[in-house]
């Protein structure tokens, strides 16, 4: 939507102030100006509520809007600003607005420090920036198990065929076959048990 609005708006100004005088007027520039302006107003005002409800959850952060699960250790930065909370990966990155999921950040600003460490980059006086709580509802259910078939153990490189021989690390969320969990996760470095 912004995109759109921004090349309706650069066209229509290209058109009118630095197109060549002597040419003909264009007479659909108005409506570029137009449409182009209330693409740009809609973004703004509608913007922020791009991102659905945060789920934060043992298994990693993902937003009830169909985006990507981003588990706990694929995670290599966390970052608050004045807009909000970025959450860095190799992959897809997430973004939630500050604006419309303060308490949603304050929740997950908790976990991602209790079990990322040095990658949470946040300083205090940007949370008590934040919005105070508003009385928004935080809803515990449990998290829908993620799919382990076919997935590597982190420690040996063997395939996870049965979901009973998985063990997870339950800081980070990396998998382990049950015969191969090592003292200490790859990751985040937690002590675990083998069984």
């Amino acid at each position: 939507m912004m995109s759109v609005g921004g090349v309706a708006l650069g066209a229509a100004s290209y058109a009118t102030w630095l197109r060549d005088a002597s040419a003909d007027p264009i007479s659909y520039v108005p409506y570029l100006f137009l449409v182009g302006a209330a693409l740009v107003f809609a973004y703004i005002v509608f913007g922020q509520a791009a991102t659905g409800v945060v789920v934060v959850s043992d298994f990693g952060v993902s937003t009830s809007d169909g985006g990507p699960r981003i588990p706990w250790h694929d995670i290599q930065a966390v970052c608050l600003d004045e807009h909000g909370l970025s959450i860095n990966t190799s992959g897809d990155d997430l973004r939630v607005q500050s604006a419309s999921h303060s308490t949603a950040i304050r929740h997950l600003l908790k976990q991602a420090e209790r079990r990322l460490g040095k990658r949470v980059d946040v300083a205090d006086e940007d949370v008590a920036a934040l919005a105070p709580w508003d009385g928004a509802v935080v809803t515990v259910s449990p998290a829908e198990p993620p799919q382990v078939t076919g997935m590597k153990c982190r420690a040996s490189g063997r395939l996870l065929s049965v979901e009973q021989d998985v063990r997870m690390c339950g800081r980070c969320g990396v998998f382990y076959h049950h015969q191969t969990v090592p003292k200490r996760c790859k990751a985040c470095r937690k002590k675990l048990w083998s069984s």
